[in-house]
């Protein structure tokens, strides 16, 4: 018999999410309060508990958090959507303390407002906070703090050596006031202009409005052209050129070339036999051998990379002129001949020797910023072996107490880190992960064939209604790289392209050569996508590719510490 009540009392749904509380070593922790939303905090019993989310609740997101403050422990906030929840949410138990600072002027003791952090922990400067939290054996070293403020043509700078365990809080942080008589009131970009190109050593910007400490190696120009100076266009500094006068078109020059030309051979000639062998000893040139050796090795140095690339850069092949004076043709006597063709085999290899040492200032760079899922998708040499192993060790929800454990990681070579992040984990963790290596190394010898047959399987398609769900994500600003990362691994056939779109941007905000033609490349791919053509994602693009002008805004320090777009355009803003 059907029962009308139904209609008006349904049964409303539940999704029950499991909570768990571990310390800082992945062990359960017992007796800890839990706080979901604005809740009151209330204890749980034992290490775990479960939250029954009802109704509407599904929906919503949380921000869920643990402490201990008898014991000063307590959890970073995550923030969870129980609709999308799979599996256990995680809650981290560490040792925190939270150091209050104020910079003061050390002349009069006014207090400084809005001023910019530095710690010596391997980070970026923190902006907009006065304030740094300090986790577990974090507080029992001792760091130098930096503060510091840019007021026109005023600098405020302090610093300090401080252990969050034995000294005051708050902290005071006393500053000498400089004035800096080339400083403008905001700084300058920097561009190229037509005829040139910035190195990598340029700074991007300028202090004066005449760009005089920019130095000389900031612009290289295009062959023919020389740089002139720069130019003030707009509040971008602008970098001008002239052309090269050839020696045909001076008259002055012509006439005297033939009453020089002996004495020119004869100086050189000698120049040559007296000083050439030891000028060649000094500037021997960079081998292909050199580069395979460093890129392929353990150090991986940022700044010898670096140097690696320029002088590299200034070996790149140029056009081969076929015939500079041909006896045949006298109108080539004086002028040379225009005949010339591109030495395609020579730049090929260049190129390739170019591309590797790419690809190793990208691998120290994401390493660098500590970029752990980045680090997963790069590809490693034999040397490398072990520092990859140790990567893909650590779990997502450890990348953040990986990174803090590891602090400032740009000295060390691939091995220490390794050795390092080894170090972290315990050995019961060593076991299940060495037994999880080995099962993975047991199933890449089984024939495909045979896999075919044992995963049918594998690749899966999501449902109507998670179709629907993902793409109001991936269409939206909000959606996670964690969040990306878990629909990657859940591999959905039918929408597995818009999520490696997605992927392939935040790889390119990592990456330590920020080019425009890889954005435009993207923007081109995502304008193809039936799901990312109407999304956030797309605009966004839109914005930062439609002049050099704007990428050059949208190229700022910080923005690869970013989780999801939204938080990107607040960097940026």
């Amino acid at each position: 018999m059907l029962k009308y009540d139904a209609f008006s009392n349904p049964t409303k749904k539940v999704k029950p999410v499991k909570i768990e509380i571990k310390d800082k070593d992945g062990k359960s922790f017992d007796g800890a309060d839990i706080q979901i939303g604005m809740r009151p905090f209330e204890r749980v019993s034992g290490s775990a508990k479960t939250i029954d989310f009802v109704g509407e609740d599904i929906i919503k997101k949380w921000k869920i958090s643990a402490k201990k403050e008898s014991e000063s422990l307590y959890s970073k906030p995550v923030f969870v959507n129980p609709k999308n929840q799979i599996g256990s949410v995680v809650l981290t138990l560490q040792k925190q303390k939270v150091i209050k600072i104020f910079a003061k002027d050390n002349e009069n003791g006014n207090y400084i407002p809005n001023f910019k952090i530095w710690l010596n922990d391997g980070k970026d400067y923190r902006e907009n906070v006065n304030e740094i939290v300090f986790f577990n054996d974090d507080i029992d070293k001792t760091w130098i703090i930096e503060v510091s403020k840019n007021e026109g043509r005023v600098t405020y700078l302090g610093n300090i050596q401080y252990s969050p365990a034995t000294g005051e809080n708050p902290l005071y942080v006393e500053c000498q006031k400089k004035s800096d008589p080339f400083s403008d009131n905001k700084p300058y970009k920097v561009e190229a202009g037509e005829h040139g190109k910035k190195t990598r050593s340029c700074k991007g910007y300028s202090k004066s409005n005449s760009g005089n400490d920019l130095g000389e190696n900031c612009i290289v120009a295009n062959k023919g052209y020389v740089f002139k100076n720069w130019e003030l266009k707009n509040d971008t500094l602008v970098a001008q050129y002239e052309k090269k006068k050839s020696w045909y078109q001076n008259s002055k020059f012509i006439a005297g070339t033939i009453t020089g030309a002996l004495v020119l051979a004869v100086g050189i000639w000698f120049l040559y036999h007296s000083f050439g062998k030891e000028k060649q000893a000094k500037e021997t040139p960079l081998t292909a051998q050199q580069i395979t050796t460093y890129v392929e090795g353990d150090s991986l140095m940022l700044g010898k990379l670096e140097s690696y690339m320029a002088i590299w850069e200034k070996q790149k092949p140029e056009i081969k002129t076929l015939a500079g004076i041909v006896w045949y043709n006298p109108t080539t006597w004086f002028v040379g001949s225009n005949e010339s063709e591109p030495d395609s085999t020579d730049y090929k290899i260049w190129d390739e020797y170019k591309k590797s040492i790419d690809r190793a200032i990208e691998i120290r760079s994401l390493l660098n910023n500590l970029s752990f899922a980045e680090l997963k998708n790069q590809e490693y040499v034999t040397a490398q072996q072990s520092f990859k192993a140790a990567i893909e060790k650590i779990d997502s929800a450890k990348y953040s107490e990986v990174g803090q454990k590891l602090g400032d990681v740009s000295r060390l070579t691939l091995t220490l880190i390794a050795d390092s992040i080894n170090a972290f984990f315990t050995p019961k963790e060593q076991e299940n992960l060495e037994e999880q290596q080995e099962s993975r190394m047991e199933e890449s010898e089984i024939d495909p064939i045979q896999r075919a047959v044992r995963q049918p399987n594998q690749r899966q398609s999501a449902t109507d209604s998670q179709t629907n769900s993902i793409e109001r994500e991936l269409q939206s600003a909000t959606i996670t790289k964690q969040k990306l990362k878990e629909y990657s691994e859940a591999n959905f056939s039918n929408i597995a392209g818009s999520i490696q779109l997605y992927n392939e941007f935040w790889r390119l905000v990592g990456s330590n050569t920020q080019r425009k033609d890889d954005y435009d490349a993207l923007l081109s791919k995502i304008k193809r996508d039936s799901i990312l053509i109407n999304s956030e994602l797309r605009k966004f693009l839109d914005s930062i590719c439609a002049s050099s002008d704007d990428f050059e805004k949208f190229n700022v320090r910080g923005k690869v510490h970013s989780n999801s777009l939204s938080e990107l355009k607040e960097i940026i803003k």
